[in-house]
């Protein structure tokens, strides 16, 4: 199903997010520019309520710091599925200021996508790069991501009204960015922050400054 610019009233939006500042700033957001037919489900962790396949029916579903992954099943019922994944495409997965900071990367950035069953491999709609400092810390990049991804979704949701999905679509169908099939997975996370005396002084000083 294509969604048009001008159908777009009859659908409502539910942002899935984290209950922090940077979700509660997002849900603002998309109020202000949405108005009032806007659900927000803050979870902690990635449970779901009894009755979130009829809770997500025919809406679009917004991801921002949301920990679910909608199953198939789920992607089925909603009008249309979005994620906002806090890192370029380069590092699909988790921790990629992680492995971003231990690889000494000189830019990072934010990707928007269409959710699919599987963890960010959805068609990718828009990328925002910027350079990172040689010194930033974890937690500085993760500020700079957040914010970056609440200017994305401010453009999403005003080009969403204007375009309607199909307009989207034709953005996707000229995009360049691929995700990397690697994805990182949490083992592959908690095994570059473990460190052992049989690293050297170096190396351990590089999985440290990245966890």
């Amino acid at each position: 199903m294509t969604i048009k610019a001008k159908d777009l009233v009859n659908y409502g939006i539910i942002l899935l997010c984290r209950d922090d500042e940077y979700s509660r700033l997002a849900a603002e957001k998309i109020v202000s520019i949405w108005g009032a037919n806007v659900d927000v489900f803050y979870q902690k962790g990635n449970e779901r309520p009894e009755n979130f396949r009829e809770l997500i029916a025919r809406k679009i579903a917004i991801s921002f710091r949301s920990l679910i992954v909608l199953t198939q099943a789920e992607l089925d019922a909603v009008a249309l599925a979005v994620n906002f994944h806090p890192a370029p495409p380069e590092y699909p997965g988790v921790g990629g200021y992680n492995f971003a900071i231990y690889e000494q990367a000189r830019e990072y950035g934010v990707t928007l996508h269409l959710m699919s069953a599987k963890v960010d491999s959805g068609s990718i709609i828009s990328v925002k790069r910027f350079p990172i400092q040689p010194d930033v810390t974890v937690a500085e990049l993760k500020d700079r991501a957040n914010v970056e991804m609440l200017k994305m979704l401010d453009k999403f949701i005003k080009d969403l009204l204007l375009l309607g999905e199909d307009g989207l679509l034709k953005l996707i169908s000229n995009q360049i960015e691929v995700w990397n099939e690697n994805t990182i997975s949490r083992k592959k996370l908690n095994d570059l922050c473990t460190v052992s005396l049989n690293l050297s002084a170096e190396e351990i000083k590089k999985r440290l400054r990245a966890c």
